[in-house]
Protein backbone atom coordinates (compact mmCIF):
# COMPACT_ATOMS: atom_id res chain seq x y z
CA UNK A 1 0.00 0.00 0.00
CA UNK A 2 1.50 3.46 -1.01
CA UNK A 3 2.39 5.22 1.95
CA UNK A 4 -0.03 8.06 0.86
CA UNK A 5 -2.79 5.84 1.60
CA UNK A 6 -1.51 4.71 4.97
CA UNK A 7 -1.01 8.34 5.71
CA UNK A 8 -4.76 8.51 5.02
CA UNK A 9 -6.20 5.27 6.84
CA UNK A 10 -3.91 6.44 10.11
CA UNK A 11 -5.72 9.49 10.07
CA UNK A 12 -9.06 8.93 9.57
CA UNK A 13 -8.70 5.53 12.40
CA UNK A 14 -7.17 7.87 14.47
CA UNK A 15 -9.54 10.43 14.52
CA UNK A 16 -12.75 7.42 14.87
CA UNK A 17 -10.91 6.14 17.69
CA UNK A 18 -10.00 9.23 19.61
CA UNK A 19 -12.31 11.90 18.63
CA UNK A 20 -11.26 15.09 19.12
CA UNK A 21 -8.61 17.48 21.39
CA UNK A 22 -5.12 17.73 21.62
CA UNK A 23 -4.25 14.27 22.30
CA UNK A 24 -6.28 13.38 18.98
CA UNK A 25 -3.30 15.75 17.33
CA UNK A 26 -0.10 14.58 19.49
CA UNK A 27 -0.95 10.71 18.15
CA UNK A 28 -1.52 11.96 14.79
CA UNK A 29 1.90 13.10 15.01
CA UNK A 30 3.68 10.61 16.16
CA UNK A 31 2.01 8.05 13.51
CA UNK A 32 2.58 10.49 10.62
CA UNK A 33 6.43 10.24 12.03
CA UNK A 34 6.42 6.88 12.24
CA UNK A 35 4.79 5.88 8.81
CA UNK A 36 7.47 8.56 7.32
CA UNK A 37 10.14 6.30 9.05
CA UNK A 38 8.81 3.09 8.02
CA UNK A 39 8.38 4.16 4.62
CA UNK A 40 12.12 6.22 4.22
CA UNK A 41 13.90 3.60 6.40
CA UNK A 42 15.84 0.27 6.11
CA UNK A 43 14.30 -1.59 9.06
CA UNK A 44 17.72 -3.21 9.66
CA UNK A 45 20.35 -0.71 9.48
CA UNK A 46 18.34 2.37 10.31
CA UNK A 47 20.08 3.94 7.36
CA UNK A 48 17.64 5.23 4.02
CA UNK A 49 16.43 2.56 2.08
CA UNK A 50 16.91 2.46 -1.71
CA UNK A 51 13.20 4.21 -3.33
CA UNK A 52 14.49 7.36 -0.30
CA UNK A 53 18.36 7.53 -2.26
CA UNK A 54 16.68 6.86 -5.55
CA UNK A 55 13.80 9.86 -4.97
CA UNK A 56 17.24 12.14 -3.68
CA UNK A 57 19.55 11.04 -6.37
CA UNK A 58 17.11 11.82 -8.82
CA UNK A 59 16.05 15.13 -7.53
CA UNK A 60 19.35 16.12 -6.75
CA UNK A 61 20.24 15.87 -10.72
CA UNK A 62 17.12 17.18 -11.95
CA UNK A 63 18.30 20.75 -9.88
CA UNK A 64 21.23 20.08 -11.66
CA UNK A 65 23.18 19.21 -8.33
CA UNK A 66 27.07 18.11 -9.35
CA UNK A 67 27.66 15.26 -7.05
CA UNK A 68 29.45 11.75 -6.73
CA UNK A 69 27.94 8.60 -5.74
CA UNK A 70 29.76 5.86 -4.02
CA UNK A 71 28.67 2.30 -4.63
CA UNK A 72 29.86 -0.02 -1.80
CA UNK A 73 29.02 -3.88 -2.03
CA UNK A 74 30.27 -6.31 0.92
CA UNK A 75 32.59 -9.17 -0.54
CA UNK A 76 31.61 -12.70 0.00
CA UNK A 77 28.58 -11.63 2.12
CA UNK A 78 26.46 -15.10 1.74
CA UNK A 79 30.10 -16.84 3.21
CA UNK A 80 29.25 -14.72 6.55
CA UNK A 81 25.71 -16.09 6.67
CA UNK A 82 26.96 -19.60 6.11
CA UNK A 83 29.79 -19.93 8.09
CA UNK A 84 28.33 -17.55 10.86
CA UNK A 85 24.84 -17.54 10.96
CA UNK A 86 22.05 -15.63 9.37
CA UNK A 87 21.85 -12.98 12.87
CA UNK A 88 26.21 -12.29 12.38
CA UNK A 89 25.16 -11.36 8.71
CA UNK A 90 22.50 -8.72 9.94
CA UNK A 91 24.99 -7.42 12.41
CA UNK A 92 27.42 -6.91 9.50
CA UNK A 93 25.30 -5.04 7.58
CA UNK A 94 24.64 -2.74 10.68
CA UNK A 95 28.28 -2.78 11.22
CA UNK A 96 28.95 -1.64 7.95
CA UNK A 97 25.97 1.09 7.09
CA UNK A 98 27.55 2.28 10.98
CA UNK A 99 31.19 2.33 9.42
CA UNK A 100 29.73 4.14 6.19
CA UNK A 101 27.86 6.87 8.38
CA UNK A 102 31.14 7.69 9.81
CA UNK A 103 32.85 7.94 7.22
CA UNK A 104 30.38 10.03 4.80
CA UNK A 105 28.77 12.24 7.10
CA UNK A 106 26.98 14.61 6.44
CA UNK A 107 26.27 12.69 2.60
CA UNK A 108 23.73 10.36 2.69
CA UNK A 109 23.81 6.79 3.33
CA UNK A 110 21.62 4.78 1.98
CA UNK A 111 20.43 0.14 1.87
CA UNK A 112 20.14 -0.17 -1.93
CA UNK A 113 19.78 -4.04 -1.83
CA UNK A 114 21.10 -7.03 -0.23
CA UNK A 115 24.59 -6.26 0.96
CA UNK A 116 24.88 -3.03 -1.52
CA UNK A 117 24.98 0.81 -0.17
CA UNK A 118 24.96 3.49 -1.90
CA UNK A 119 26.83 7.12 -0.88
CA UNK A 120 25.39 10.31 -2.42
CA UNK A 121 27.81 13.03 -2.04
CA UNK A 122 25.77 16.27 -2.87
CA UNK A 123 27.92 18.95 -4.38
CA UNK A 124 30.72 16.07 -3.83
CA UNK A 125 32.90 16.15 -6.65
CA UNK A 126 35.01 13.53 -8.03
CA UNK A 127 37.93 14.57 -5.37
CA UNK A 128 35.32 14.56 -2.59
CA UNK A 129 33.93 10.94 -3.78
CA UNK A 130 37.46 9.43 -3.67
CA UNK A 131 38.23 10.89 -0.19
CA UNK A 132 35.09 9.61 1.42
CA UNK A 133 35.52 5.75 -0.36
CA UNK A 134 39.22 5.91 1.25
CA UNK A 135 38.04 7.07 4.35
CA UNK A 136 35.37 4.23 4.76
CA UNK A 137 37.99 1.69 4.09
CA UNK A 138 40.73 3.36 6.45
CA UNK A 139 37.30 3.17 8.59
CA UNK A 140 36.30 -0.49 8.33
CA UNK A 141 40.45 -1.43 8.50
CA UNK A 142 40.75 -0.28 11.73
CA UNK A 143 37.50 -0.66 13.57
CA UNK A 144 37.50 -4.94 12.76
CA UNK A 145 34.10 -6.59 12.58
CA UNK A 146 33.58 -8.50 16.00
CA UNK A 147 30.10 -10.80 16.31
CA UNK A 148 30.23 -11.88 20.11
CA UNK A 149 33.58 -12.09 20.73
CA UNK A 150 34.58 -12.96 17.50
CA UNK A 151 36.61 -11.40 15.00
CA UNK A 152 35.01 -11.70 11.65
CA UNK A 153 37.03 -9.72 8.66
CA UNK A 154 34.69 -7.88 6.70
CA UNK A 155 35.72 -5.99 3.21
CA UNK A 156 34.41 -4.13 1.04
CA UNK A 157 34.70 -3.27 -2.33
CA UNK A 158 33.64 0.17 -3.77
CA UNK A 159 33.12 2.19 -7.01
CA UNK A 160 32.94 5.96 -7.40
CA UNK A 161 31.07 7.64 -10.20
CA UNK A 162 30.38 11.82 -10.49
CA UNK A 163 27.86 13.26 -12.48
CA UNK A 164 30.29 15.27 -15.03
CA UNK A 165 28.34 14.53 -18.07
CA UNK A 166 24.43 13.02 -17.25
CA UNK A 167 21.66 13.87 -15.30
CA UNK A 168 20.30 10.61 -15.37
CA UNK A 169 20.03 8.75 -12.13
CA UNK A 170 20.33 5.22 -13.41
CA UNK A 171 23.16 6.08 -16.10
CA UNK A 172 25.13 7.34 -12.64
CA UNK A 173 24.58 4.10 -10.84
CA UNK A 174 25.43 1.79 -13.56
CA UNK A 175 28.56 3.49 -13.81
CA UNK A 176 29.37 3.17 -9.65
CA UNK A 177 28.28 -0.30 -10.32
CA UNK A 178 30.77 -0.94 -12.77
CA UNK A 179 33.25 0.74 -10.94
CA UNK A 180 32.65 -0.93 -7.89
CA UNK A 181 33.17 -4.82 -10.18
CA UNK A 182 36.39 -3.36 -11.05
CA UNK A 183 37.24 -2.51 -7.47
CA UNK A 184 36.48 -6.58 -6.74
CA UNK A 185 38.66 -7.72 -10.14
CA UNK A 186 41.65 -5.73 -8.83
CA UNK A 187 40.98 -7.05 -4.95
CA UNK A 188 43.19 -4.71 -3.47
CA UNK A 189 41.52 -2.90 -1.15
CA UNK A 190 41.38 0.18 -2.87
CA UNK A 191 38.03 2.13 -4.59
CA UNK A 192 37.61 2.36 -8.30
CA UNK A 193 36.68 5.67 -10.18
CA UNK A 194 34.01 4.80 -13.40
CA UNK A 195 36.30 5.47 -16.10
CA UNK A 196 34.60 5.74 -20.28
CA UNK A 197 34.96 2.45 -21.62
CA UNK A 198 34.48 0.43 -18.24
CA UNK A 199 32.68 -2.54 -18.49
CA UNK A 200 30.81 -5.11 -16.42
CA UNK A 201 32.56 -8.49 -15.93
CA UNK A 202 30.78 -11.58 -17.16
CA UNK A 203 28.01 -13.13 -14.63
CA UNK A 204 28.95 -15.91 -12.71
CA UNK A 205 26.67 -17.75 -10.11
CA UNK A 206 28.09 -15.80 -7.96
CA UNK A 207 28.13 -12.05 -8.82
CA UNK A 208 24.56 -11.71 -11.13
CA UNK A 209 22.08 -9.79 -9.66
CA UNK A 210 18.94 -8.69 -11.34
CA UNK A 211 19.31 -5.41 -12.34
CA UNK A 212 23.24 -6.06 -13.90
CA UNK A 213 24.79 -5.90 -17.58
CA UNK A 214 22.10 -3.52 -18.86
CA UNK A 215 22.15 0.52 -19.16
CA UNK A 216 19.21 0.87 -16.46
CA UNK A 217 17.28 -1.07 -13.79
Amino acid sequence: MAFTALLVLAVALQAITLGGGHLVFVRLRYTIAALLYRATTDNLTGVPNREEAEKHLTARLANGTALGVAFVDIDDFKAINDTYSHHAGDAALRYVAARLNEAANPYMVARYSGDEFLIILDDGGLYVAEVIAQTVLRRIEENPFVYFGKPIPIKVSIGVAVADDTNNPDELLRRADHAMYQAKRNNDMNPVTWMPGMTMPEPTTETRRTFRDAPTR
